[in-house]
């Protein structure tokens, strides 16, 4: 426990008098007298003031509950203990007659309870001016994981939010029937001798924390990561069936010998194939785009250039040109499919672009990107705090505002 600094009085009966006083002025019950009295403590001296900006601060409160529980194990106990003796009689709050209703009594106090507790606590180890952090405690509001979802733009540009609607049909494209079924968006084609001239185009986009199934008009199986996109005619005329991508995909492709599937990669790259498996990885903010092939053959054109892959072959496109590497590490690649994050020497900055993407939060650094890598598994039905378990274990110091993870260390 940290050593209490010197000019931090040992006098904790006026401690949880201000602590009752700052709820009160909290909840618009203080009198005038008090809250002279309050004023005049906090001006006594400036560690006064920072005790109360902590106390009352959204989610300190909380936080600062959570380290003062984790201290000793006997600490819970003693915490329900004073409760339940206190909330016995709600009279001792010393609420002055008349000043709350009753339906706000046992709010008032509640709020005086803790933070009596918290307040006195905090005071009494001298811990207030330590930073809270989830290295000590917990996330005050924990985020969940991803989960199946995605927006589909139609080719009028109406947009159907598709994790907010049952099985059906989602919407009729010049002929093309789109049905929601079970977490899988089809299309089905329109009969032979149906009018099919017009091309129309459709977009499913995953924002992040989301991803999606999806299956195209020739047959062909689309699984998007979070924040990616794809955009495909809702029928495939002409001799190809051509698609765009951004972000992350992996395709089971229909075969169809008479019309080459071609996948344009935001207009950095193109791969062509007949049928087969693979996994395009292409984040804009990734330094590498990786294609990954995991059955059939497949073409990338790049700048002029080509290459052909072999299954269990990986192809990255970098500022460095092209890189073909013959033994890539399929449970890697195929891990997000798997319901994973799978890591192997990576630095700390691929990771957390990877748990930003799911758990929809942003990044930011306070002191450069530490020096760290990382290997192991990690199930994608975690929370965020369960997740970021393995940045403590691992040294990382961090602290969460809002949506937004700081690496502090």
């Amino acid at each position: 426990m940290a050593e209490r600094e010197e000019n931090i009085p040992d006098d904790i009966p006026m401690v949880m008098r201000m602590a009752r006083l700052a709820a009160l002025q909290k909840a618009g019950q203080l009198l005038s007298a008090e809250e002279a009295e309050l004023q005049a403590w906090l001006l006594q001296d400036p560690a006064h003031q920072q005790w109360l900006q902590q106390l009352t601060e959204p989610g300190k409160l909380s936080a600062m509950l959570s380290s003062y529980e984790a201290v000793n194990d006997a600490a819970r106990d003693a915490l329900q203990q004073f409760h339940r003796n206190n909330l016995k009689d709600i009279s001792s709050i010393e609420a002055p007659v008349g000043r709350i209703s009753s339906f706000k009594r046992w709010w008032v106090a509640a709020s005086v309870l803790l933070l009596v507790v918290a307040g006195a606590y905090w005071w009494s180890t001298g811990l207030l001016n330590q930073p809270i952090s989830t290295d000590q405690a917990k996330l005050t509001k924990d985020i969940a994981p991803g989960r199946e979802g995605a927006v589909l733009t139609l080719a009028d540009g109406r947009q159907v939010v598709l994790d907010s609607l049952n099985n059906g049909v989602v919407a009729t494209e010049h002929g093309a029937t789109v049905t929601l079924s079970n977490g899988e968006l089809t299309y089905e084609v329109p009969l032979v001798g149906k009018d099919t001239s017009a091309r129309a185009f459709n977009t499913m986009s995953t924002p992040k924390g989301r991803q999606f199934k999806l299956k195209l008009p020739d047959g062909t199986n689309v699984w998007l990561n979070a924040a990616s996109s794809i955009t495909y005619p809702t029928i495939f005329t002409n001799s190809e069936r051509k698609v765009v991508i951004t972000g992350e995909a992996y395709f089971e492709v229909a075969e169809d010998k008479k019309k080459p599937f071609i996948v344009d990669i935001d207009g950095r790259a193109n791969v062509e194939v007949l049928g087969t498996k693979f996994n395009i990885n292409a984040y804009t903010n990734e330094p590498v785009l990786n294609t990954t092939l995991l059955q059939g053959s497949i073409r990338m054109l790049q700048g002029g250039k080509a290459a052909i892959l072999k299954p269990g072959q990986q192809l990255q496109i970098s500022s460095a040109g092209m890189k073909l590497t013959d033994q890539a590490d399929i449970e890697t690649v195929m891990a997000w499919r798997n319901g994973l994050f799978r890591f192997h020497n990576d630095p700390l900055d691929l990771v957390l672009r990877q748990l930003s993407r799911w758990y929809n939060i942003e990044i930011q650094y306070e002191r450069g990107v530490p020096d760290i890598l990382f290997s192991g598994e990690l199930k994608r039905d975690l929370t965020l705090s369960q997740s970021l378990d393995m940045l403590s274990e691992m040294g990382v110091h961090f602290r969460m505002e809002n949506r937004t993870l700081n690496i502090t260390q």
